[in-house]
């Protein structure tokens, strides 16, 4: 009854090329960008470590940062925690209770927050969401009408699920959807391939990441900052990892990378404390934010490589 966990698939593959029905065209004065459902609760269920979450991730970054540098509004959605039976109704019957309220003693990413990686922005708007659908109970559809826009460009998990629901009442409320199907994850690769398909040739539009950041043009004066930031991101995700962290942490310990896994726990491998701070120290210089109990409470690998990642700090390069 609960949503399974998810399996890896490659994201080349969900995404091949495909016939859309209209030739619709982003226009970034019509249009607003939603983040649809990117809460640790919904991209727990895959490896984050693997595709095609970990692709999607990036490519959200991308395109959240290219359409904010054009004066694109994002819209993150967000299911709230403990919902009544009332309010819950049949998501019930098919999906259970949903999310719990966080655990406010835990050091563990809060359940119903957004993303690391994602941060909304102090311009973006979070709605609480009820249904499937964006527009279902929520101020979506009044505020575009408010703000002349009636444009939705979308990106998140899950395609066949929340993000075709959208995109059908989008249409059914005369609103251009386009999904950026490699910003996009699904249950699976075929169940990706269906909502693509549908979407396609009955509600909307189905372009590449790169499509539509060649539509999304932002002014002159911030294209090199947003250049800058697309490529310390993608910096900072080699240098944090896991298979760089794996060969550093092997150094440090004078054994081959291959002697442990990325899920190990590390004291156990034989990482001790001194060793640690002077990891901690390179990481830091690397740009990572995190102290020495962040990373003694949860010793892996691949708890570290998110940890690290999440921490860094790609903004320092728009200072100029």
């Amino acid at each position: 009854m609960a949503i399974p966990r998810i399996s890896s698939y490659d994201l080349t593959s969900a995404c091949t090329p495909i016939t859309n029905r209209v030739d619709w065209k982003i226009n970034p004065s019509r249009a607003v960008l939603l983040v649809h459902d990117m809460q640790n609760y919904f991209v727990d269920f895959y490896d984050r470590t693997q595709a095609p979450i970990k692709n999607v991730i990036h490519n959200c970054q991308t395109l959240i940062n290219k359409s904010e540098n054009s004066g694109i509004t994002a819209v993150y959605t967000a299911q709230p925690p403990n919902q009544t039976p009332q309010d819950r109704a049949l998501l019930t019957d098919f999906w259970g209770p949903g999310l719990s309220a966080d655990n406010t003693q835990s050091n563990e990413p809060k359940a119903t927050g957004i993303i690391n990686e994602l941060s909304p922005s102090a311009s973006a708007l979070q709605f609480t969401k009820w249904r499937y659908s964006a527009f279902q109970r929520t101020p979506l559809e009044q505020w575009m009408r408010d703000n002349n826009k009636d444009q939705l460009v979308i990106c998140g998990v899950y395609a066949h699920i929340g993000i075709l629901s959208t995109c059908l009442e989008g249409f059914m409320r005369d609103i251009q959807c386009f999904v950026i199907e490699d910003a996009c994850a699904d249950f699976s690769e075929e169940e990706h391939k269906m909502a693509r398909q549908y979407i396609a040739g009955r509600c909307g539009s189905v372009i590449p990441l790169s499509e539509a950041l060649n539509s999304i043009q932002p002014s002159t004066a911030n294209t090199t900052k947003v250049q800058q930031k697309d490529s310390a991101i993608q910096n900072q995700q080699a240098v944090f990892s896991p298979a760089q962290l794996q060969r550093q942490i092997a150094q440090a310990l004078q054994i081959h990378p291959d002697d442990f896994e990325a899920s190990d726990n590390l004291m156990d491998v034989g990482l001790d404390s001194i060793r640690l701070m002077s990891l901690l120290d390179q990481w830091r210089n690397a740009g990572a934010n995190v102290d020495f109990i962040d990373l003694a409470d949860t010793p892996t690998v691949n708890d570290w490589s998110s940890l690290l990642s999440a921490s860094a700090q790609p903004a320092a390069t728009e200072t100029a």
